[in-house]
């Protein structure tokens, strides 16, 4: 499979990329590790609960 290195509108090398300031991303995990941390609670509460079972 042949690439062309020459496109002007490569993502992986695109300066349009919205930039997020360090402060920025801390919020973003954070927000993210709270909306998640109680589905991954649930799951592990449930695979303990599967293993129980049997």
């Amino acid at each position: 499979m042949a690439t062309n290195s020459t496109q002007p509108n490569d993502v992986l090398h695109s300066d349009n990329h919205s930039r997020l300031s360090p402060e920025e991303i801390a919020k973003a995990v954070a927000r993210h590790n709270k909306n998640h941390s109680v589905a991954k609670a649930e799951n592990i509460a449930l695979k303990a609960n599967k293993a129980t079972k049997k």
